[in-house]
């Protein structure tokens, strides 16, 4: 839940409650609570350092592995051949959010991934101050996209074909 970013859980009361610590009840009404997670990612994020697991059932392991971080590090399935700076840090500013189109800008003191927990699909297209960009596949089912150390404009388009 926290990798997708999910912040709010609807459960009828005779299921199980979710963790306690993790969790807190925003609202309840006759059989239903929702539940606020209190830890998820932000829809956008930068990540310094990344790991290629080719193999879709390992991934899925990593991820789920207690150990796993995912605001330190993501899961390629192919390498960007890029050397990461695992001191890198900064951060992103999600400007606007439409269906069809992300704008995002960055900070960055090196190299590193502006996570995005949306699904990867292969019609959406990336630039980084205006020059295209790949958008990768990463943690099994979300996007990452590969910046440069400074500050970029960042913009997301799904194009119908």
């Amino acid at each position: 839940m926290r990798i997708a970013g999910v912040r709010f859980v609807v459960t009828k009361n005779s299921f199980s409650q979710p963790p306690q610590g993790l969790f807190q009840t925003a609202f309840q009404y006759k059989d239903w609570t929702i539940f606020e997670y209190l830890n998820p990612l932000p829809k956008a994020t930068f990540v310094s350092s990344y790991e290629v697991v080719p193999d879709k059932k390992t991934m899925l392991a990593k991820i789920f592995d207690s150990s796993f971080d995912p605001t330190k590090k993501i899961l390629l399935f192919t390498s960007p051949n890029f050397e990461p700076d695992t001191k890198a840090t900064g951060t992103v500013q999600v400007i606007s959010y439409q269906p069809q189109e992300i704008k995002l800008k960055s900070f960055t003191n090196g190299p590193g991934f502006i996570f995005i927990n949306d699904n990867y699909f292969l019609n959406w297209y990336a630039d980084i101050d205006g020059k295209e960009t790949p958008i990768l596949q990463a943690n099994y089912t979300f996007r990452a996209i590969l910046v440069s150390a400074g500050e970029h404009n960042i913009i997301l388009k799904y194009h119908y074909f």
